[in-house]
């Protein structure tokens, strides 16, 4: 395996247009490596604490680039640091790319991203991971909540569907 990045190049703002290269300290990456024990023995635990990295990135990240006050969805505040879904699914895309790089995910594979486009007013993306056993995939989507909040995890068929709105999916949860 080769050795894994330690820098990480996110999004810092809109459609990605502006990024920043960052480190995470050795006790960040330990913090995450807790999340994901050899006893974490499903994949559907793994998704979960998938979820919960996300989160965690996000809040180590946004500490670190200013976007630690984004908030859930296309918020037009105008405040710097507010991300789209362009965004939010680059960037969980590299992280996910970086946990997979660290041997973290046992049971799923990064793919890529997915668009879904019923009308040009509301494209959306979102990172994608598969299970490696089952082959299907799931999309890993931060857009739907604040900045540190756990992503929402959900069979990428039913992304399509817009099936988050059917899931308890409260964008301050």
């Amino acid at each position: 395996m080769a050795t894994p990045a330690t820098k990480l190049r996110v999004c810092v703002n809109y459609d990605c247009r502006g990024q920043a290269q960052i480190g995470l300290s050795p006790a960040q990456w330990r913090q995450l490596a807790r999340l994901f024990p050899r006893s974490l023995n499903t994949p559907a635990k793994e998704r979960r604490q998938i979820a919960q990295a996300i989160g965690l990135l996000e809040r180590m990240v946004g500490k670190l680039t200013g976007t630690a006050k984004d908030q859930p969805r296309n918020q037009a505040t105008g405040e710097p640091g507010q991300l789209d879904c362009v965004a939010e699914s680059r960037n969980t895309e590299r992280y996910l790319k970086a946990l997979q790089e660290r041997g973290w995910l046992r049971f799923h594979r990064l793919r890529e991203r997915a668009r879904r486009a019923p009308m040009i007013i509301d494209t959306h993306w979102t990172a994608v991971i598969q299970e490696t056993a089952s082959g299907q995939r799931y999309a890993v989507d931060s857009w739907f909540r604040a900045n540190g909040k756990p992503a929402l995890v959900m069979p990428l068929e039913d992304w399509y569907a817009k099936k988050e709105r059917l899931i308890g999916n409260d964008p301050g949860s």
